[in-house]
């Protein structure tokens, strides 16, 4: 894989690995499989660029910059978020996305 993942399991982990066995393709292909297949959340590390335009939009005004940001893209259930932490105000806060640009609280 080319980016970081991070998997919330809620399965057994001898479960997830005769899933996944022998099971080689993209990094987009797994997430769409797991998620489909199985009770997981995936997060995937990625670029403030690779955001979709209206998250994009919405984050810059929520925190007034597009530097210094950690932006997630997550997928449970087959429904994709984005969650980008970074600084506001002087705390660390996170806000979540749909892929509309919508917050989600």
């Amino acid at each position: 894989m080319n980016a970081d993942v991070f998997i919330e399991l809620c399965v057994c982990r001898h479960a997830l690995q005769s899933t996944l066995e022998g099971y080689r393709t993209s990094r987009v292909a797994c997430e769409q499989y797991l998620s489909a297949n199985l009770h997981l959340r995936i997060l995937t590390v990625a670029d403030f660029h690779e955001l979709p335009a209206p998250v994009r939009a919405e984050v810059e005004k929520f925190f007034g910059t597009t530097t210094g940001l950690t932006v997630m893209k997550g997928i449970e259930y087959g429904e994709t978020t984005f969650e980008i932490r970074g600084k506001k105000d002087g705390r660390t806060v996170e806000v979540t996305c749909d892929p509309a640009g919508k917050r989600i609280e």
